[in-house]
């Protein structure tokens, strides 16, 4: 498993499901590398989508009319994907530090 399609399964673990953006704020990916590990690890049965996202709004040009746009897909892990992802080392450290004592 290469170091992105790793940085991408601990993404979808940790958010439970995510978006391209996820992946790419979370581990800093480039959007088009997220994009592309995404659909890779949906074609190794790691991923599947859990739900498709649209934009809806109205436009100029058509009047005002209400129009959905396709944004991105929601993803999340099928069991293997779970298991796989738990091979990981560190899976379960969390990515930042945790502020615990916050004095104002």
């Amino acid at each position: 498993m290469t170091k992105a399609e790793e940085m991408v399964l601990k993404t979808v673990h940790d958010l439970g499901t995510a978006v391209v953006s996820d992946v790419q704020n979370y581990m800093g990916l480039s959007p088009n590398k997220a994009a592309r590990v995404l659909k890779s690890l949906e074609r190794k049965g790691y991923l599947k989508i859990a739900a498709k996202r649209y934009l809806c709004g109205g436009d100029a040009y058509n009047g005002g009319i209400a129009k959905n746009t396709f944004i991105g897909n929601l993803w999340k892990l099928t069991p293997e994907g779970k298991e796989a992802a738990q091979k990981i080392p560190d899976i379960d450290e969390p990515m930042c530090i945790p502020i615990t004592n916050i004095q104002l």
